[in-house]
């Protein structure tokens, strides 16, 4: 179903998105500025990049998704270094967003 696709899309969109801004955020509190912009940026990247592989191979970016949306949920008191309730969010989104594509279908 090429709505669902759509719709995947546009909440991995927005879940990298947030993690690059969120990166950034961040950065302008810190002294060590750039790891936090290269860990946010690398996560945001790979959310993103993973959303647009998903919208052509919906199984294979989905379960990229879903990963991604796990690592961050299990190392969320190694990560959130004070923000566990953004981490979850962002967390949550991306898993959404890889379970609408993994539910999808092959239809197009």
């Amino acid at each position: 179903m090429k709505w669902m696709r759509v719709l995947g899309l546009v909440i991995g969109l927005i879940a990298g998105i947030l993690w690059i801004a969120f990166g950034m955020s961040r950065a302008r509190m810190m002294v060590v500025i750039f790891p936090v912009v290269i860990q946010s940026f690398v996560v945001g990247f790979a959310v993103v990049v993973s959303s647009l592989i998903a919208f052509r191979w919906h199984i294979l970016g989905g379960i990229l998704l879903v990963l991604e949306s796990i690592t961050p949920i299990a190392l969320l008191f190694l990560m959130a270094s004070g923000y566990p309730l953004f981490f979850s969010v962002i967390s949550a989104l991306t898993l959404v967003s890889g379970l609408v594509f993994l539910f999808s279908g092959s239809k197009s």
